[in-house]
């Protein structure tokens, strides 16, 4: 279990973990490529939002 307490940046952890996830599950390599899936009606296909590249190293 992670407890991350008051970290900034920690809010919405599952969302920014699962953008990862379905960022390498699509063939990305690094954070950047999650920017890809932020485009048209991919989060309704993928059935949540999705985090801009910029929020998820925090």
């Amino acid at each position: 279990m992670c407890a991350w307490g008051g970290a900034p940046g920690s809010g919405n952890a599952d969302v920014k973990g699962m953008t990862l996830i379905f960022s390498v599950l699509a063939g990305g390599e690094c954070i950047d490529d999650a920017a890809l899936l932020r485009a048209d009606r991919t989060p309704a296909v993928l059935g949540q939002d999705v985090r801009a590249p910029s929020t998820l190293g925090t």
